[in-house]
């Protein structure tokens, strides 16, 4: 086969060094600009999979050192090196030039966001269950008790759950699935959650109960097995509702095709970036099959299916004006996918040549495609599925993902004529809470934020994507919301200020934007196109698919079995091949409203006995008054500048710290100020600071070395070693973690005119300390008098410099009046047998 150096539409874009996420920790990638980090990352967890296979027999010129491209770690060029020397092993090509022009090809595809690749497939095909089989029921069984198992729920729980079923079951009137209503179902609901089942499942039981269709009685479990039937009825509706993830083909060859699917290579190409404003560039998107089927046929099994399939129709739609559910759209996808099936017929006849064929691949482009691969190809729409929505994510200057308007969008609303700045306005809001109603800067003032918070806050919104993740404590940081507004960390910051959802719902609109757009059909996104568009479009474009389109049906938590089978039903009444029920998972916060009955604790009967007794009590926090001493450390450790402040209870004990390293980077800033909260709250919920200071000094890493600006601490391994060593020094004695050189001067005032003076030279203190060397005048707000000082005793040094008190002590009341035994300030008189004082 015959292949040129670029196959494909568009420029590459200018690729950057990036930051991604791996096993090992954080390393630099090279991405196209503008990609997003999940993207980036979700490429280079492919790369770090692929294993570039060079057979013997190989040419030199198609060794793995001959081909290196940094795109992405290097993935894709191993990749592409493999599949070309392979291929070439497989006669797949005419001449060594054709397979270093598939190897550039199949990088620059990757590199414009044309195609993407699959993790590598399941060794064997998936395995298909008839409806009305024993095997299915017995793996659905087994399905259910190994989930229990790995879930670590206690044996019981089956039966617990049965238990619930039962008691609405034998109930007769009405009111038998009220738990108020029924004290047997209220018993049996409160002795399921103890014996370790969700409020969900029980919620589940109610409904199996009251349900006319079967489910499994094993469904103890809400993980999603992958099961394949071959035919419908109302079980697998219920087993759909209950399980998700169960795929039901309706004839023999869908159920042959999703069974080898699981196990062929796959790959999806993005038909969206061959549109532009000048059409649609059908000759390089039928190159670019070409060249992804040649490259599945180098990976897949000698029999079986290829799996490609087509992502960005819809959002060619969209960016032509027509919408999903009409006849001009479902014309317009058809012909795209009349295009793919065209050049796929004759790509599988060509390969016919080859000698490892025996037999016609016959199936090669599906209906189907995963997240993953949507992912890869920037979060666009698979197969004939309509589009999410106008509001795309890109990569901002600063790395943070930014919302905007999709590239299709912008298309369309040029196409359609509409104001864009308007349909900006509407989608993406006015990035600001200036002018908002209800929530706006001077709202927001009279509950006291500042301009600082609300700087912040105007600052998060345009990475929001709702109006609460502006008012988190990341954003206005948790001395906020406690100290001003009295809440917790993770209180709604809104609802504490008293705005209700109807506000928050307006700011939001006016600041983020709706989402959507209105103002034609063609900009009509998934949630709001119905089944029968749906199933429309499938059918539309179904003639030049081989393999069948699976139709998601997609059910809220609160339905019901019966809901999910009036769905299947519509979707075979229209003629779907495959579909799939996925129901939605509980929501976070769901619970049952069961009452506490007394009897539903297990009781202890006269032959037991309680040997031991836990109490587990929540821990309290000690806050910090809101007036509070402390001081500010200012050091350098290995050139770094760290200035350490501390906050204290009125007891004087540790109570909150704050790093500031005003020249690093944002993100290790950030960092260190999130550790420095932790560890504040830590303190305040009685962890000891030894504790912290012992876990934490020692430790190694950069920035470390000389420490200058502090005179207990000379030297740090790390930054956290510097901080710990300062903090257990000066609030817990630990004179053992000091490395300055000389006398260890704990309070850092220093000695006047004395500083520097050998020890041994340095002559008794007799003058008055002022109190103000000691005491916070700002803090004190000029309570304490000015003339206080601390009245120095006739002091001595020893030999080691530490300071020796010569005078007698009243151990009544501490002066040094004591006076041949008799203490001139209290009168005490002290027995000179004893030493005690009478």
């Amino acid at each position: 086969m015959r292949f040129e150096t670029s196959v494909h539409s568009g420029d590459k874009r200018p690729a950057q060094l990036r930051t991604a996420e791996s096993a090992d920790g954080l390393c630099g990638v090279v991405a196209p600009a503008g990609w997003t980090e999940a993207r980036i990352e979700s490429w280079f967890d492919w790369g770090r999979r692929v294993t570039a296979l060079i057979p013997r027999g190989a040419p030199k010129t198609l060794a793995l050192d001959t081909f290196t491209d940094p795109l992405l770690g290097g993935g894709p060029a191993r990749f592409a090196a493999g599949l070309a020397a392979q291929g070439w092993m497989m006669a797949l090509f005419d001449r060594q030039t054709d397979a270093l022009a598939f190897r550039q090809a199949i990088v620059d595809a990757v590199a414009v966001g044309a195609v993407a690749f699959a993790n590598a497939p399941k060794a064997e095909p998936q395995a298909v269950f008839e409806v009305s089989g024993s095997a299915f029921t017995a793996a659905a069984a087994s399905h259910g008790a190994d989930a229990i198992a790995a879930r670590r729920r206690p044996d019981g729980l089956i039966d617990a759950l049965e238990a619930v079923r039962q008691s609405i079951r034998r109930c007769e009137g009405a009111g038998c699935s009220d738990p108020v209503q029924n004290p047997a179902l209220a018993r049996a609901g409160a002795r399921a959650r103890l014996a370790g089942a969700p409020d969900d499942l029980i919620a589940d039981a109610l409904v199996d109960a009251l349900s006319e269709i079967d489910v499994p009685a094993n469904s103890a479990t809400s993980t999603r097995p992958q099961f394949l039937i071959r035919g419908a009825s109302a079980s697998t509706a219920a087993l759909g509702w209950r399980f998700g993830g169960v795929t039901v083909a309706l004839d023999d060859a869908a159920a042959a095709w999703l069974a080898h699917s699981a196990a062929a290579p796959s790959v999806a190409i993005n038909a969206a970036a061959f549109e532009d404003d000048t059409g649609f560039d059908a000759a390089g998107f039928q190159a670019l099959v070409r060249l992804t089927l040649s490259a599945l046929e180098v990976q897949a099994p000698p029999e079986g299916p290829l799996n490609l399939t087509l992502a960005g129709v819809s959002e060619i739609l969209v960016g032509r004006g027509l919408a999903f559910n009409s006849a001009e759209g479902r014309d317009a996808a058809a012909q795209i996918w009349a295009l793919a099936a065209e050049a796929a017929r004759a790509t599988d006849a060509e390969m016919m040549a080859m000698p490892s064929r025996r037999v016609p691949r016959g199936a090669v482009i599906g209906l189907d495609g995963d997240a993953v691969l949507s992912l890869r190809l920037g979060g666009i729409s698979m197969g004939a599925r309509p589009w999410t929505g106008p509001v795309a994510l890109a990569e901002g200057s600063d790395g943070a993902p930014v919302r905007a308007l999709s590239p299709a969008t912008q298309r369309g609303l040029t196409r359609l004529s509409i104001d864009a700045t308007a349909a900006a306005r509407q989608a993406l809001g006015t990035g600001s809470l200036t002018h908002a109603p209800a929530i706006n800067p001077a709202s927001l003032a009279q509950h006291g934020f500042t301009a600082h918070e609300l700087a912040a806050i105007e600052a998060a919104l345009p990475h929001c994507a709702t109006l609460r993740e502006a008012f988190s404590v990341e954003v206005l940081g948790e001395g906020f919301i406690t100290d001003v507004l009295g809440g917790t960390v993770d209180a709604d910051v809104l609802a504490l200020c008293g705005f209700s959802n109807e506000d928050v719902s307006t700011a939001q609109v006016h600041a983020l934007g709706t989402g959507t757009l209105a103002t034609h059909p063609a900009f009509a996104t998934a949630d709001t196109i119905g089944l029968d568009a749906r199933l429309a479009m499938m059918t539309a474009v179904q003639p030049f698919a081989d393999g069948p389109a699976v139709c998601v049906l997609s059910l809220a938590f609160e339905a019901t079995p019966a809901d999910a089978l009036a769905a299947q039903t519509t979707a075979i009444d229209a003629g779907a091949r495959a579909l799939r029920i996925e129901r939605a998972s509980a929501p976070a916060t769901f619970k049952l409203d069961l009452p506490e009955l007394e009897d539903s604790r297990p009781r202890v009967t006269e032959t037991e006995r309680i040997v031991e007794r836990v109490i587990e009590r929540e821990p309290s926090r000690r806050k910090l008054p809101d007036r509070r001493k402390g001081y500010i450390q200012k050091a350098s450790v290995g050139g770094h500048k760290v200035y350490l402040h501390t906050g204290e209870f009125d007891d004087g004990e540790l109570g909150e710290i704050f790093i500031d390293m005003h020249k690093e980077g944002a993100a290790f800033r950030s960092l260190m100020n999130n550790f420095a909260v932790s560890i504040s709250l830590g303190l305040q919920h009685g962890v000891p600071l030894d504790k912290f200071v012992d876990a934490f000094v020692y430790t190694r890493f950069e920035p470390a070395g000389p420490v200058t600006g502090n005179d207990s601490v000379r030297s740090a391994t790390s930054i956290l070693d510097y901080i710990f060593r300062e903090l257990g020094i000066s609030y817990l004695g630990r004179d053992e973690l000091a490395n300055g050189e000389g006398e260890l001067n704990a309070d850092g005032l220093g000695r006047g005119k004395a500083e520097g003076t050998p020890l041994d030279d340095v002559p008794d203190l007799a003058e008055p300390i002022s109190a103000a060397k000691f005491i916070s005048r700002g803090f004190s707000r000029g309570a304490a008098p000015d003339n206080l000082v601390f009245l120095p005793f006739n002091e001595r040094r020893g030999s080691q410099g530490r300071l020796t008190v010569s005078s007698d002590l009243c151990p009544a009341c501490g002066d040094t009046a004591l006076v041949a035994g008799v203490c001139q300030a209290c009168g005490a008189a002290e027995d000179s047998s004893s030493g005690a004082v009478s």
